[in-house]
């Protein structure tokens, strides 16, 4: 009885010790349950457990992958492309700079956008940085100032004689309203003085020239001295004259003048006064010469106004006149003006 139970726990015991056997056996033998889990924990073999891999069916994503511009999470930090992306501008005028305000993040640039910001103004595409500043009221150039160093200096021209007051300058990209270009206007409320020179004589009348449209009038203005001759009624009585500018010509450019002056007879005729002293006067502006003459009586005579011309010259004036008195005599004469 004895002996039987021990055959029957030895065979229990074989048993089951051939069952393990059997089993590794049918799956193949060894640790081959092992490798298998092993393949699942790394399902893209790149190097990293599945629960720590955020996409382990993709071999280039693994926590510290490196992160390029592919709109995925190539390192597994939760943010995608970050410090991959590159920044573009909107660029309205397309002069190939954009609007720091439209900065966006992409891979590549988005239609209507550039690479390069710093645009001042994105409705024209002649401002930019770096542009060439020409003068037309904007910043071209983008740096916070409009029309540097590309404006023009005019001045104002009150009198409107084309030549501006030295002292009221105005800047701008055209001529302005009631300006000038140049700068030489002596008094800018008389249109009659200015430096404009307008008969290329070298001398303005802001220079001393009483007849800028004359180029024969420019060394002198004021006469100093007259001398001459003048015949009555056909040279009846002829007379040599020389005087003294009584009334220089200093409302130039109508140059009118005056001199006292002494007369004598150069042919003694009978019924002609020998000797007088005479005031004579020209009016540029009415072409008109008249006299006083003072005679040796103590007797006024006011004679003319005879139409007069005045002939310039490079060193002297000439004043003809010729016409008839009020006394029925006819006068003519031609006098030498002197600086």
């Amino acid at each position: 009885m004895t002996r039987a139970l021990i055959t029957l726990s030895l065979a229990l015991s074989l048993a089951c010790a051939g069952g393990k056997d059997a089993a590794n056996e049918d799956s193949g033998g060894g640790d081959s349950v092992i490798d298998t889990e092993d393949d699942v924990i790394d399902a893209d073999g790149d190097g990293v457990r599945y629960e720590f891999d955020c996409d382990d069916n993709d071999a280039s994503i693994y926590p510290g992958a490196a992160e390029p511009c592919d709109q995925r999470d190539n390192d597994c930090d939760g943010s995608v492309d970050e410090g991959a992306n590159a920044s573009f501008y909107a660029d309205d005028d397309g002069d190939g700079y954009g609007r720091d305000t439209s900065e966006v993040l992409a891979c590549e640039a988005p239609e209507g956008h550039v690479s390069i910001g710093g645009d001042c103004d994105d409705n024209n595409r002649d401002a930019y940085p770096g542009a060439e500043e020409v003068c037309d009221g904007a910043d071209n150039n983008c740096d916070g100032a409009a029309d540097e160093g590309v404006t023009r200096t005019y001045y104002a021209d009150n009198d409107g004689d084309g030549d501006g007051d030295p002292a009221a300058p105005i800047s701008g990209c055209e001529l302005p309203p009631d300006a000038a270009p140049s700068a030489g206007d002596c008094d800018d409320n008389d249109p009659t003085l200015n430096s404009n020179d307008a008969d290329g004589d070298g001398l303005a009348s802001c220079d001393g020239d009483c007849d800028d449209n004359n180029a024969d009038r420019a060394a002198f203005c004021e006469y100093a001295t007259l001398s001459g001759e003048f015949i009555v009624s056909g040279g009846a009585c002829t007379y040599m004259v020389a005087g003294e500018v009584a009334d220089p010509s200093t409302a130039c450019p109508s140059c009118d003048f005056g001199f006292l002056s002494d007369g004598v007879q150069s042919t003694v005729n009978a019924g002609c006064t020998l000797s007088f002293s005479a005031m004579y006067a020209y009016d540029i502006d009415a072409a008109s010469f008249k006299f006083l003459f003072l005679t040796s009586s103590g007797t006024y005579y006011e004679l003319g106004p005879f139409p007069g011309t005045l002939t310039y010259g490079a060193g002297y004036d000439t004043l003809s006149f010729y016409g008839a008195s009020r006394f029925g005599q006819t006068y003519e004469g031609s006098f030498t003006l002197l600086p």
